[in-house]
């Protein structure tokens, strides 16, 4: 049901004295209580009703006479306009924030999105939905439970911690960390088929880099980066090196180059050895046994 139907039934109910609260509002709905804070605030701030909670009969009240406007707002309408103020909010201008501006009251909307420069771009309606879901999850610093459909038919449930949202030629993404693949990864919205916020704190990864990740960039980083695991018996803790994870000795590392990893452990002038992937053992072996052959015995005795 669309929050037209909600503000009417709060309007009848404040009339008729029937003082609705936030959980009747709640339960008559089935609706979360957040989005009974944000129905409220939509109705003084948007509609500029002087509704108050009242603790005299312990709910809301309306503080004067006041008449519901004839024209409301759809919920799908708020939508766009929450993202159509996001999007000029992104243009350095100053009429573009202006707009940005009267968007975002028009959605009822209670913050308004950072500056970017970035020009003004269409988005598709069906992914709206869960464009301004993953928006306001990046914002709440949550975690989010997706099902996506990927590119060989199949569907996968991922929970994510989202970071950013961007668009390139034209489809939108966006990129965060995956707790099924313990790693950064990239995912386009419109193949996300279901969606749900966790009450959870995302993970912030710490070799995470926005700048990879700009809206209409011939490129993004999309490969995806090897992970090994090396039990290490320097001091050192393998400074220098990407390791997102240690249990004990093990160190789990990501790396896009295998002879440059090999050759910054054999630098580091301790004991190491490889645990996985067996692909990095068979090439670490090989460039031993290469090193040997470029030598005699002779050559290490005097």
């Amino acid at each position: 049901m669309s929050n037209f139907h909600r503000i009417q039934w709060i309007d009848s109910m404040i009339k008729n004295k029937n003082y609705p609260t936030v959980n009747k509002i709640s339960k008559e709905f089935e609706i979360s209580s957040r989005q009974v804070y944000r129905d409220i605030e939509y109705m003084k701030y948007s509609l500029n009703a002087p509704i108050e909670y009242s603790k005299k009969v312990k709910g809301y009240v309306y503080s004067q006479d006041f008449d519901l406007p004839s024209i409301f707002i759809r919920q799908e309408d708020k939508e766009l306009l929450s993202f159509l103020a996001e999007r000029y909010s992104k243009i350095n201008d100053d009429s573009a924030q202006n707009i940005a501006d009267l968007f975002l009251k028009l959605s009822g909307g209670d913050s308004k999105v950072k500056d970017f420069d970035m020009p003004f771009v269409d988005i598709p309606v069906d992914i709206l939905d869960f464009y301004n879901t993953l928006n306001d999850t990046i914002k709440m610093n949550k975690k989010i439970k997706i099902n996506y459909h990927k590119y060989n038919s199949e569907n996968d449930l991922r929970i994510i911690s989202p970071y950013k949202i961007f668009k390139n030629r034209f489809n939108y993404y966006f990129v965060g960390f995956c707790h099924l693949r313990d790693d950064i990864r990239v995912f386009r919205l419109d193949r996300v088929v279901g969606f749900e916020v966790i009450d959870e704190e995302r993970f912030i990864y710490s070799f995470f880099d926005e700048s990879e990740y700009k809206d209409d960039e011939n490129s993004f980083k999309y490969t995806k980066p090897y992970t090994a695991i090396i039990k290490y018996f320097g001091d050192d803790d393998l400074n220098g090196i990407k390791c997102f994870k240690k249990i004990e000795n093990n160190f789990y590392i990501q790396f896009e180059s295998s002879k440059k990893l090999i050759m910054d452990l054999f630098s580091r002038n301790n004991r190491f050895i490889i645990l996985k992937p067996n692909w990095l053992k068979r090439k670490f072996l090989k460039m031993i046994k290469g090193f040997m052959n470029e030598y005699s015995e002779d050559d290490f005795y005097e």
